[in-house]
């Protein structure tokens, strides 16, 4: 539900922009929301963030509420390693298979930890599991809009150009 929507109103946005900065900034604060997001699931985790809302009910709402954020934010940047792996003409599907690759070796990387975290419960449990995902996104929205400056942004203001300098992820 929530990914269909972020498509629905953030991939218009996305492709309605035709400004390649506007693109990537608009991916960035996608992944801010998803990350926000997550970190708001490991506060909710917290058994003593749950017994100050008192409610479960509530609790379980702000939890809603907050899975529909990180669906909505992760739903437009899922799809930018295909849009970068275009560039790669023929190549693509190298591309892909190893941007995959790379993906799943850090993802594992991350789920052997939240699975111990979560596994071995005790006072951190899923708030150290929905930091770790909150982690993983931070470090793939790092990657994925270094990519998105490198094949996007300085390719189309300096297509033949030797390039002096460029936004990172810092200045979005």
């Amino acid at each position: 539900g929530s990914f269909r929507v972020g498509l629905a109103i953030a991939g218009n946005i996305f492709t309605a922009t035709s400004n390649p900065r506007g693109r990537k900034r608009l991916i960035g604060r996608l992944y801010l929301t998803s990350i926000c997001a997550c970190y708001l699931l490991a506060i909710l985790a917290i058994p003593a963030v749950q017994q100050l809302i008192g409610e479960a009910g509530l609790t379980l709402a702000f939890q809603l509420i907050s899975t529909f954020f990180m669906g909505f934010g992760g739903a437009v940047p899922s799809y930018i390693p295909g849009i970068v792996g275009a560039a790669f003409g023929k190549n693509k599907g190298v591309f892909l298979a190893y941007s995959d690759g790379i993906a799943f070796g850090l993802s594992s990387l991350v789920w052997k930890v939240v699975g111990e975290a979560v596994h071995g419960g005790g006072s951190g449990g899923w708030a150290y599991g929905w930091a770790a995902v909150a982690l993983l996104v931070v470090i793939c929205a790092l990657v994925m809009l270094e990519f998105f400056e490198s094949y996007f942004v300085r390719r189309c203001q300096h297509p033949r150009k030797e390039h002096d300098g460029y936004e990172t992820i810092i200045f979005v």
